[in-house]
């Protein structure tokens, strides 16, 4: 990035430009606030390495970057941990994007708390073949995000490999990560988050189970 400035904490490295100066203190503060809760639910007792955290003001170059990581760009993306890093978009970038229009200082900050569950998911278990939607169920209630109800109609198969083609994909992994936190133990969570193909032999159950509460 032109520019570029680092803010260094103890766990977080932020990179940013000029333009985002005003986010980075909100940004470390928020991260340091919700890490010993969330690496508490995955049962961390301290993060490998400290956190590289970029922040972007251009969307171009925050465009090149996921394509960098082999990803197809999707207009309402603004965040991501592709590369075992925090990508995020400035606040005000955020808002230029069609879907995150009326973003504010709240939801912003649960953003942050988004893409650090999967910093954690990410050091206890990389492997999310097939269970992406998971990772989001996960990241969007540990976060405290809320997303409306909507009917839960997709097959195992396109909930495990074409979840980003899923009309409101975040939706319903909100809704199925809210019925798991609500009717499963921690540690069969914890299991399905060290061994993934224990997650994807049951994702037929819980999916008709998460739908029939729903119901």
């Amino acid at each position: 990035m032109d520019d570029e400035m680092t803010y260094e904490t103890q766990h977080f490295s932020i990179c940013y430009s000029q333009e985002c100066v005003s986010l980075v203190k909100q940004i470390a503060g928020t991260l340091r606030d919700n890490m010993e809760r969330i690496m508490g639910f995955f049962r961390l007792d301290q993060l490998d390495h400290k956190i590289p955290v970029v922040i972007y003001s251009d969307r171009a170059a925050y465009i090149s970057h996921i394509e960098e990581c082999g990803q197809t760009y999707r207009e309402w993306m603004i965040a991501d941990t592709f590369d075992g890093r925090i990508h995020i978009l400035s606040m005000e970038e955020c808002r230029r994007s069609q879907s995150h229009v009326h973003m504010e200082r709240e939801e912003y900050a649960r953003l942050i708390v988004h893409e650090f569950v999967h910093i954690c998911q990410q050091q206890v278990e990389p492997d999310c073949d097939g269970c992406v939607w998971f990772w989001e169920a996960l990241a969007t209630n540990l976060s405290g995000q809320v997303a409306e109800p909507v009917a839960i109609s997709c097959s195992k198969e396109e909930l495990m490999f074409e979840y980003q083609e899923l009309p409101a994909a975040y939706a319903v992994s909100y809704q199925l990560g809210k019925y798991m936190l609500e009717h499963m133990s921690s540690d069969q969570i914890y299991e399905y988050i060290c061994r993934p193909e224990i997650l994807r032999e049951d994702t037929e159950e819980i999916l008709k189970a998460a739908a029939g509460v729903m119901i």
